[in-house]
């Protein structure tokens, strides 16, 4: 089981402080699910005409809000929020499967995947006007994985290959294996 400690090191060193939201919303007298504009969230504290209510439930990964009955017609709904990209559970599993360096890297790795969809391939898009977010990230994971003691390592898609695990060495870098590639001169 992962301390808070565990975990709030393992965020610091990715870069995931939970912040906060507050959302305004208005109610039809019919609609009882709200999707909130970030997930992962926790600490919710809903509010319907300036008054505190507690008759919803919180899908906190799916950040979804659902009334047992509908706000009224005209109803200013407010509702309070922390998000952060990864939840102290997601975090505590990884922890146990792979330690914290080990997590660090695999958080770190599925950022730098989601940060690169913004790239327009298509385009040619590649290296140029990389995001500095892309850049930082990537940074943090090179910084990560020599603390860990990893290098090369086989990822597919932010996910390290299931047979390769915390402690074990990874091997080459195989990503470009081709005879064009300038890795195996």
């Amino acid at each position: 089981m992962a301390t808070s400690s565990e975990i709030e090191q393992v965020r610091r060193r990715i870069g995931d402080s939970v912040k906060s939201n507050t959302e305004m919303l208005l109610g039809d007298g019919s609609t009882t699910l709200f999707d909130l504009k970030f997930k992962n969230v926790s600490n919710v504290v809903v509010r319907v005409s300036s008054i505190e209510v507690d008759n919803y439930t919180v899908n906190g990964k799916s950040g979804q809000i659902v009334f047992t009955e509908a706000p009224a017609d005209q109803a200013s709904i407010q509702i309070d929020y922390t998000y952060s990209a990864y939840t102290d559970e997601e975090i505590a599993d990884m922890i146990g499967q792979y330690g914290v360096s080990g997590t660090v890297v695999e958080c770190l790795n599925e950022l730098v995947v989601d940060s690169a969809r913004f790239y327009d391939y298509s385009q040619g898009q590649t290296t140029d006007k990389r995001s500095q977010i892309f850049e930082h990230l990537q940074k943090l994971l090179a910084s990560a994985k020599a603390d860990a003691g990893l290098s090369g390592g086989e990822v597919v898609f932010g996910k390290r290959h299931p047979e390769e695990r915390a402690g074990r060495s990874f091997g080459e870098d195989l990503s470009r294996s081709d005879k064009w590639s300038d890795n195996n001169v």
